[in-house]
């Protein structure tokens, strides 16, 4: 995979899909990454990546601390549960769903099939595509055991400002 460097720039450019793919995965699913704007690109102002997951995929509870989110369906159907707002949302293609920084949600694909989104984040920053390129190298192998799950979870709020929270009770 070939993205740009974290060098800080806000200069027009073209993204490269076939250049900018990451398969990765936490459990046994995979999905595919497709970088077309990083925070570093557009001075931080946003990142842009597209996502496709398989049907039941799920995120896991997490709250994104510095960035808003947005996901725009291109294909299939995604539920995103926000604990925090007590609300639930579910859009096909042509929808958004907006989630403000700092409030618990998780996602979840329609059994009927994948989704292909687009996801924003503001401001831009390297959560995209520094969080996903770990996973896919090995970032979360030890993720079933308690250490190597409290271990992730550290790593991911440290490096990336991304809280995993506990499973609703």
């Amino acid at each position: 995979m070939s993205v740009p460097d974290n060098t800080i720039r806000n200069e027009p450019f073209k993204s490269d899909p076939s250049a900018s793919t990451i398969t990765w995965g936490i459990g046994p699913a995979e999905a595919q990454l497709i970088v077309h704007a990083t925070g570093p690109q557009t001075g931080l102002a946003c990142t842009i990546a597209e996502h496709i997951w398989e049907p039941g995929d799920e995120g896991g509870f997490h709250a994104h601390l510095v960035e808003d989110e947005a996901f725009f369906i291109i294909e299939g159907e995604l539920t995103v549960r926000m604990r925090d707002d007590d609300v639930e949302f579910t859009a096909g293609p042509g929808e958004l769903i907006w989630h403000p920084r700092g409030r618990t949600h998780n996602y979840e694909v329609s059994a009927a099939g994948p989704v292909r989104l687009l996801q924003i984040l503001i401001p831009g920053s390297n959560l995209v595509p520094g969080f996903f390129e770990a996973v896919a190298n090995g970032k979360a192998a030890n993720i079933d055991s308690e250490s190597g799950a409290a271990e992730f979870f550290q790593w991911s709020r440290d490096a990336y400002n991304v809280e995993f929270a506990a499973p609703e009770e």
